[in-house]
């Protein structure tokens, strides 16, 4: 097995690295979650992750991690103003330069937003429009390349 999705905030969906390593992974993807609002990472979250990185790293596993509304939360509806979304735009890869300068050297890649899994209900509505999607896109990339 090449690739695994692993959950590192559900304790039934984080194996470890030796556990990984037993089934041949070699790279694991995984969301960070940092439910802070302000413009600096919760520390507690940064360790968390620097641990689980370093933990597959050690057991020659790779991170792909996914940034999105779990990374920096206060997601706009859908059909907020591009005024609106480019607010959580600037906040959003604000995070990704921040999570990438500490990530980036441990040789992390970077998935920026993901698909939505369900149908958007109101708890629930990560869909984002193309031309939002494009900006974020272009955003992150230039922060993640910083």
């Amino acid at each position: 097995m090449y690739g695994l999705n692993i959950d590192p905030m559900n304790p039934h969906g984080n194996p470890t690295g030796d556990e990984l390593k037993a089934m041949g992974v070699k790279m694991a993807r995984y969301t960070y979650h940092d439910h802070s609002a302000g413009p600096a990472l919760d520390p507690a979250m940064i360790e968390f992750y620097q641990d689980k990185v370093r933990d597959l790293f050690n057991h020659g596993i790779d991170s792909l991690i996914i940034l999105t509304y779990d990374t920096q939360p206060n997601k706009p509806p859908f059909e907020a103003t591009m005024a609106e979304w480019e607010m959580y735009i600037d906040k959003f890869t604000y995070r990704v330069e921040q999570i990438a300068a500490i990530f980036g050297p441990a040789r992390c890649a970077f998935q920026i937003w993901n698909e939505p899994d369900l149908a958007s209900s109101p708890s629930y509505d990560p869909a984002l429009r193309p031309e939002v999607y494009a900006k974020m896109l272009d955003k992150s990339c230039k922060a993640i390349l910083k």
